[in-house]
């Protein structure tokens, strides 16, 4: 879906497809900088939303990885975290030994990252390093920094992207603003 698609809608477009590829280019030559010639990271997603971002960073890493996936919730259908934890799907790969990179498609409280590092800490990977794709720098409420940004975001509702509204809107090719969240 692209942004013209639903345009009416739309209060303010914050990054458009180009320049959301354009900035994982760059991540992902980071990346590849850091893991040359050692053992494939872990690429952790979290589901749902970090899909998009997994699929397109991992068709511009030039670097091996593995893939897993876990999938939670802190919003459960709602605009703002709960701050409470619906495990859909847990990690299936044995990461011990392996370096393991999460990744959100946005980091505002930090309860997402705080979780999983919490879950993570007797896995016995030897680093665990966190990327997203968005920040929202005003909402954190953990001690826990991102080594891999995307985009600084405003603490307003931001959708497309992954990023949902009610269920939907994940597959907009940009990160907007909606009017509904105006």
């Amino acid at each position: 879906m692209k942004i013209k698609d639903i345009e009416d809608i739309v209060s303010e477009v914050l990054f458009t497809e180009d320049q959301l590829y354009e900035r994982l280019d760059e991540l992902a030559a980071q990346i590849d900088a850091e893991y040359e010639g050692k053992e494939p990271p872990v690429l952790l997603g979290v589901l749902r939303g970090a899909a998009p971002t997994v699929h397109e960073l991992s068709k511009r890493l030039k670097t091996k990885v593995l893939f897993d996936w876990i999938a939670i919730s802190s919003y459960q259908n709602a605009t703002r975290p709960t701050g409470d934890f619906l495990v859909e799907k847990s990690l299936t790969l044995d990461v011990s030994g392996r370096e393991v990179i999460v990744i959100d498609e946005i980091f505002d409280t930090g309860n997402t990252f705080a979780w999983i590092q919490d879950r993570l800490k007797d896995s016995s990977a030897t680093k665990i390093e966190f990327f997203a794709l968005l920040e929202k720098k005003e909402r954190h409420l953990h001690d826990i920094k991102p080594k891999y940004i995307g985009f600084q975001v405003p603490d307003k509702f931001v959708t497309g992207f992954g990023l949902d509204y009610y269920q939907q809107y994940r597959n907009l090719m940009g990160i907007v603003i909606l009017k509904v969240n105006a």
